[in-house]
């Protein structure tokens, strides 16, 4: 992923140049899996011939990833959303997956079976199995995702199997300042996610979706993402820690301020991590690993 900056200047003037003289190609978007998790007591179902080794790797990468107290997050998270659904939301925006640019729509699925086979049906012969876990606390409403390319073996029962590494994303945002000053009094915090029409956290949970399917397709497709250079802050050394704070010096030293938008910031965390978080969660904490793998508290 590492580019020379004359590469990237040539590429970007090679594409301002062919711009002019056509329409940039559509991108095919894959099969997309989307897998709800909420704890690590939630176990994959036996595998069958269908789906291969996909279902049983499901489960393994969220137990590795999924802190054990998040089902009361996840269960807090449902309830204020009810009654609009995140995988619904998931499928309007995954059409498009990993991408920001023209996009031939591609299918969403949230049953291992027919995807599996849409997978084999593909012209690349891949997908992705998309992991959300949306999390809410009295504060702070988060979403952290994982993406995990699957792909049709080289064997005879042509078996979905899986890449080991992943990429992984996390959207956040927390209720202004105003508001946690009555924190004595949580109702008013409590009321508002579900404020306005649409409710807040209708609008916080698309938003979010959306956000990370742009970080995804920054780490997958590397649309603008270019790794840590002497030309980004870590945030360990980012000046303001009012606006940005982060715990943890090492893993403070290698997380990047990729992008400072005013009220948001988009983090990155070696090739694999990327994280959108709006100016009053940064100010809280802003520690992207430990926060992708344990989420709020």
């Amino acid at each position: 992923m590492r580019r020379k900056i004359l590469v990237l200047l040539a590429a970007f003037a090679s594409c301002n140049a062919g711009a002019a003289e056509s329409a940039a190609p559509h991108v095919t978007s894959p099969p997309v899996l989307v897998v709800m998790q909420r704890d690590q007591a939630l176990k994959a179902p036996a595998p069958n011939r269908s789906v291969g080794l996909l279902v049983p790797l499901i489960g393994m990468w969220a137990t590795a990833s999924v802190n054990k107290n998040s089902a009361r997050k996840v269960e807090r998270f449902k309830g204020t959303l009810a009654p609009a659904d995140i995988s619904e939301q998931a499928t309007s925006v995954f059409n498009c997956f990993a991408t920001t640019t023209i996009c031939t729509e591609g299918r969403v699925f949230v049953d291992a079976g027919p995807f599996s086979e849409a997978v084999r049906a593909s012209p690349a012969h891949e997908g992705y199995v998309v992991q959300l876990l949306p999390e809410l606390v009295t504060e702070q409403m988060m979403i952290r995702a994982s993406a995990h390319r699957v792909y049709v073996a080289n064997d005879p029962a042509g078996t979905v199997t899986h890449e080991e590494s992943g990429y992984f994303a996390l959207y956040t945002t927390r209720a202004p300042a105003e508001i946690l000053a009555s924190k004595k009094k949580p109702a008013p915090i409590e009321e508002y996610w579900s404020q306005g029409e649409p409710r807040r956290i209708v609008e916080a949970s698309r938003r979010g979706l959306v956000e990370i399917n742009t970080l995804f397709a920054m780490q997958i497709r590397d649309e603008g993402l270019t790794d840590p250079t002497p030309t980004l802050t870590n945030l360990k050394d980012f000046p303001d820690k009012k606006r940005l704070a982060c715990k943890g010096g090492p893993v403070c030293a290698m997380t990047y301020l990729f992008k400072d938008n005013g009220d948001s910031f988009v983090l990155i965390f070696g090739t694999n991590y990327a994280g959108w978080l709006d100016a009053a969660a940064a100010a809280h904490e802003a520690g992207l690993p430990g926060m992708v793998t344990y989420g709020v508290n």
